[in-house]
């Protein structure tokens, strides 16, 4: 998928960047879930995310979150008309709305889900790192459904090319596996609690299991220009592991 990152205006305070999301392609997914995940890709593409930095160059906010809320929601209809018009259940399809349009009620809602990818690319900018002196800090996980999620987080030179003016960094990062497993066992339970309510209209709810234990780890490599500071290079890996199960998402960025 193609990025287009422009720089629009720098002040003392900081930086506004243009960041626009070309086409993007499915390449391994469940036929039933393609369509749906169709539709969450095509929700950034052409959208101008208007992403302010501070003075450091850390990601601080959307200055345009009206106008990216607006089309969440569009996106959020689009999926539930897809799903009803494959044969979802209406009662269970109206229950849901709900439920997926609080996602984006709030700005910082909105935030968390558009801002992952400049989040990812920008990570290690604004941070100083000494040789083998690891930056390890305590952070959080923005969360949308709820309070932030506690986690440890570690930067670390993993080397330095002078002549090429590349240094490599590496970065892991490692959840709270009891605060994570309360999350997630909080955000299934309203979940039953929205199915419950469309069985009462007609639609089926079936019981679910108990939700195992839930852990979020977190690895990267930045490959970056120590003349500017600017990524050339980051791939990232995110591993959720609930039980004997895991998924692991991967993203990687290259600029030309």
């Amino acid at each position: 998928m193609p990025v287009s990152v422009r720089v629009m205006d720098v002040t003392p305070a900081g930086t506004l960047l243009r960041w626009t999301e070309g086409e993007a392609a499915i390449l391994d997914a469940d036929p039933q879930r393609r369509p749906q995940l169709a539709y969450g890709l095509s929700l950034m593409r052409g959208m101008p995310l208007e992403v302010h930095l501070d003075s450091r160059g850390r990601v601080q906010g959307l200055n345009n979150v009206a106008s990216v809320r607006s089309a969440c929601l569009g996106m959020v209809d689009r999926l539930l008309t897809s799903m009803a018009a494959e044969g979802e259940q209406r009662a269970l399809v109206d229950a849901m709305r709900p439920a997926l349009t609080a996602a984006f009620a709030t700005e910082d809602a909105v935030a968390v889900a558009s801002l992952k990818e400049p989040q990812l690319l920008l990570g290690a900018i604004g941070r100083r790192f000494g040789a083998d002196e690891p930056v390890q800090f305590r952070t959080e996980l923005s969360n949308p459904f709820g309070d932030p999620l506690p986690a440890i987080a570690r930067f670390s030179i993993r080397g330095v090319q002078r002549r090429s003016n590349r240094a490599e960094l590496g970065w892991l990062m490692v959840s709270d596996p009891v605060a994570t497993t309360s999350m997630t066992r909080t955000a299934v339970g309203d979940a039953i609690a929205v199915a419950a309510a469309a069985a009462q209209k007609g639609a089926s709810a079936q019981d679910v299991a108990e939700i195992p234990s839930v852990a979020l780890e977190e690895r990267g490599n930045f490959i970056i220009d120590t003349r500017t500071s600017w990524p050339i290079s980051v791939t990232h890996l995110r591993q959720v592991t609930a039980g004997t199960q895991s998924q692991t998402d991967a993203t990687s960025f290259t600029s030309r």
